[in-house]
């Protein structure tokens, strides 16, 4: 698909006013007897990137199109829409907040994910406002949530994936092969077999190791050479672990020839969260010499270029660097020379960041004494979700998180500390805060929270994670 033919699938994506819908460990359960029209919600054809192997693999596309309000999943699904002005103030995450704890009643005992699938169109929008030639392959490992997956598929998105769990995953919902790039360089050969069996071609590799696996196991894969970047600025730097070094390109490039593979073109990520946008600089000069050796060398032309992740989810931060990357890449790899040429990314967070919003409930809380001599009593509030949950962002992707109670409470700011629900007394979510005084069954609100929080949860000391309500809010475009 064309950076032109992304685009106008992405403009043609249909909206509504507000979605409800809720899901619990993986099925989905009524919540409103209208249901949405089924061509809302229907996976659409979609157009490859005009790469394909050597030997096509011949493969049925696992597919459950939605009919009289059934889900993907095969469990019950009702979806309702509602006029924006009924539900919607200036703040349109608190009331939708208002709106699913009114849903729920006082009984759940549950985190909340609320989940803004209108902030999911929005963002497809911006990013072809800025970037209309790199067609965004979205990185399920972020949030793979499969009403966000489903309407970024009717979006034009492609997808990243890194296992053989995440190409399933979008499979099922719809997305043709040729619209997944299998990202991860270093793959367990039971994956790369998976991938073949299911026709991705498309993959990346940095390392002679991985070369010789990929020509054992599917050598009519198409790959990218994944090359190492600068990203110390990043949220989430990336390079100790994975990309080739400059003085290893000319090796890897003799091999893939001795091997007789197929290499189709080059990417890199300057890392997760990327705050300079200057960092592309290099890597797509970097890029640029990769093209050139292959060249020299007499390979076929290539044709894929993968300028990977570190978008911010943010509306100021994406605008902020976004046209700086677009002059990069147009100088850099200018569409006069390089008409054939399809760019790609893998945002992850700029898609999901702000597309999510949890929900915590202090389902119990104790008065002590604080520890300074002060006088104060420190309260501690006991919350439903925790660093074992949603809040392994707080260490894993370096999240600074702010509490927001829901119900309007009065009085002065006392000291608290906010704990997850786990017996681990690792699981502290704030230690020092202040915020006046809650009652156990409040609730409190913390703002976008859907990138990498739900995603790397689990389940330990048998608390369960963030169930999911669904909302279309006002387009911010």
């Amino acid at each position: 698909m064309d950076g032109l033919a992304w685009q106008r699938k992405a403009a043609s994506v249909p909206t509504i006013d507000l979605v409800e819908c809720i899901e619990r460990s993986g099925s989905l359960l009524p919540s409103c007897s209208q249901a949405v029209r089924s061509d809302l919600l229907r996976p659409k054809a979609s157009s490859d990137i005009g790469l394909a192997c050597e030997e096509p693999v011949e493969k049925k596309n696992p597919r459950e199109e939605k009919r009289g309000g059934l889900a993907v999943d095969g469990s019950s699904l009702e979806i309702s829409t509602v006029e924006v002005g009924s539900i919607f103030t200036s703040d349109s995450v608190r009331s939708a907040a208002e709106q699913a704890l009114k849903h729920f009643g006082n009984s759940v005992d549950e985190p909340i994910q609320l989940v803004d699938l209108g902030n999911v169109q929005s963002q497809i929008q911006l990013w072809k406002k800025h970037l209309p030639n790199v067609r965004p392959h979205y990185a399920v490992k972020c949030c793979p949530n499969k009403q966000i997956i489903k309407q970024l598929r009717d979006g034009g998105c492609g997808f990243d994936c890194a296992t053989m769990q995440e190409i399933s995953t979008v499979l099922e919902l719809g997305v043709t092969p040729a619209d997944i790039v299998y990202s991860h360089p270093c793959k367990p050969r039971s994956h790369i077999a998976f991938a073949k069996s299911q026709g991705i071609c498309l993959m990346s590799f940095d390392n002679d190791v991985e070369l010789r696996k990929v020509a054992a196991v599917y050598p009519e894969a198409q790959l990218l050479l994944r090359v190492v970047c600068e990203d110390s600025s990043a949220q989430c730097p990336m390079s100790l672990k994975f990309g080739a070094k400059r003085d290893t390109w000319a090796t890897l490039l003799d091999i893939i020839q001795e091997l007789q593979l197929n290499l189709a073109g080059v990417s890199f990520h300057v890392g997760s969260g990327c705050k300079d946008p200057e960092t592309f600089e290099p890597a797509l000069a970097d890029a640029r010499e990769v093209f050139r050796m292959a060249s020299e060398r007499g390979m076929k032309a290539l044709r894929v270029l993968d300028i990977g992740g570190g978008y911010p989810g943010d509306r100021a931060g994406y605008e902020e660097i976004a046209p700086v990357i677009a002059e990069k890449l147009g100088r850099l790899f200018p569409e006069s020379e390089f008409p054939e040429l399809t760019r790609i990314a893998e945002p992850g967070r700029f898609f999901a960041a702000n597309s999510g919003h949890l929900l915590t409930k202090v389902y119990a809380k104790a008065k002590l004494p604080a520890t300074d001599g002060s006088g104060e009593q420190v309260c501690r509030y006991y919350l439903n979700d925790g660093l074992y949950g949603s809040f392994n962002c707080i260490i894993y992707d370096h999240v600074e998180v702010r509490p927001e109670p829901i119900r309007r409470v009065d009085g002065d700011e006392v000291p608290c500390a906010l704990f997850g629900p786990t017996c681990d007394g690792f699981d502290v979510v704030l230690e020092k805060h202040r915020m006046p005084e809650l009652e156990e069954g409040d609730w409190i609100l913390w703002r976008n929270m859907g990138a990498y929080t739900s995603a790397a949860g689990c389940n330990f000391n048998g608390f369960p994670l963030a169930l999911s309500w669904y909302y279309r809010a006002p387009p911010c475009l």
